[in-house]
């Protein structure tokens, strides 16, 4: 095969292997989002000596070169579609829909945010029909089948109300259907007795309360509406009492470019505003949090979930299913307001939070709190046919959090040595 890149998968498992490999496991990465997923559940099989663990991502996507870039920013060994395609793999596990019917394996299709929430944007146009009723991300027979099959031989999902949604929405899909637990959710439970560490590492120390400001991508989000909050927030709260960090969604920098987004937040990072690259740090900065400023991000409602007090700066209601668990978290949250001082909504939203919202936020997440390691780990060998590991499976605590050195461009990563789009190495 043309760009053929030998590696430890298909017929050159065996010529270079220093493990006694026994299965291997494809990770299919369509994005930054679903990497930033599939980070969580990784560890669950990557550390099991038996099992080589390999990255691709499908060729032709909006995302594709932002992918190829994350995973070589975090080691990962990645497979070129191409070849991906005409190998043999044990089990592929995928955070994100599409192009699952060409991967040669059982397929586990998880979400890559807190379910299906968000409706498909209905397109305009004066010379259209009338309008028709939007389906729901992740629960589309579009994505879920193929030429009359439904392609994942496993769809795991966290909430029994998402498991309900994809029924209605694919009843074929039903049968291969499974709650499997929130790895998210399970890995910021598992890191909470670390919060002074992260504190610590992210520069709020004693009497310094953390702002973590958090946009998701588009036009209606957090710096889509407002593209000058992360300046002005470190321009308003006094930074002896306050430490201000930014969390920004990894498809900002993949569309626009690092570079580019560093150079967009500079004033702000003169100013004293903290930043988090894209590829890790948000569990900890959700944990370590006193308040985010956010929008309808899952990375809101997993901050929610374990207590943060939320503003939201940014909440385009039309866009989310009603009583989905973002709409939930806006009922109770205060709206960022212009006409009066930052610093006053800040206090007030710390001051006044509800310590009990969290666990019913959490109780909408979550029908397995605490059991997603086991459930899946338990999935993925049972497709393999390779018994598990002894022992539980254990959730690993989020590392401590590093931030983007300074507002010079210095401080990005390198970039990959990938030619556009094959994820196969350019050489020299």
């Amino acid at each position: 095969m043309e760009n053929w890149d030998p590696g430890p998968y298909g017929p050159t498992l065996d010529l270079r292997a220093t493990f006694p490999t026994e299965r291997v496991v494809l990770f299919v990465a369509h994005h930054p989002t679903a990497i930033t997923r599939l980070l969580d559940v990784a560890p669950i099989i990557e550390e099991d000596h038996r099992v080589q663990t390999v990255w691709t991502v499908p060729s032709g996507g909006a995302s594709t070169r932002a992918a190829l870039d994350f995973l070589w920013r975090i080691g990962a060994r990645t497979v070129p579609w191409a070849i991906a395609k005409a190998t043999r793999f044990d089990v592929a596990i995928a955070a994100a829909l599409g192009s699952l019917e060409q991967v040669n394996a059982p397929v586990i299709a998880l979400d890559h945010g807190h379910g299906p929430a968000k409706m498909v944007r209905r397109i305009g146009g004066a010379d259209r029909g009338p309008d028709a009723p939007r389906e729901l991300y992740g629960a589309t027979p579009s994505t879920l089948t193929s030429a009359g099959r439904v392609v994942p031989a496993l769809i795991g999902v966290a909430h029994e109300r998402s498991r309900a949604l994809i029924a209605q929405a694919v009843p074929d899909a039903a049968a291969v259907t499974r709650i499997v637990g929130d790895p998210v959710f399970d890995r910021l439970q598992a890191s909470l007795e670390r919060r002074d560490d992260y504190r610590l590492a992210l520069g709020a120390g004693t009497g310094r309360r953390l702002v973590v400001v958090s946009s998701t991508w588009g036009r209606r989000s957090l710096y889509g509406t407002d593209p000058e909050l992360p300046r002005r927030v470190v321009a308003e709260l006094p930074g002896d009492r306050y430490r201000v960090i930014a969390l920004q969604h990894p498809a900002i920098g993949g569309f626009h470019g690092d570079r580019q987004t560093l150079a967009w937040l500079a004033p702000a990072r003169r100013a004293g505003l903290g930043l988090l690259p894209a590829e890790q740090g948000w569990h900890a900065a959700l944990i370590a949090a006193d308040v985010m400023i956010a929008d309808h991000s899952s990375v809101t409602v997993y901050g929610a979930s374990v207590g943060c007090p939320v503003v939201l700066g940014a909440f385009p209601d039309d866009e989310l299913m009603p009583g989905s668990l973002p709409t939930l978290v806006a009922d109770n949250a205060p709206r960022l307001r212009t006409e009066v001082a930052l610093e006053r909504q800040i206090d007030s939203a710390i001051e006044n939070h509800d310590p009990c919202l969290a666990g019913r936020y959490a109780a909408a997440l979550t029908s397995a709190p605490g059991a997603s390691a086991g459930l899946l780990r338990a999935a993925a060998y049972r497709l393999m046919s390779l018994p598990e590991p002894p022992g539980p499976a254990v959730v690993a605590q989020a590392p401590l959090p590093r931030l983007v050195r300074n507002a010079s461009t210095a401080s990005l990563p390198a970039r990959s040595p990938f030619d556009s789009t094959s994820g196969v190495p350019c050489r020299p």
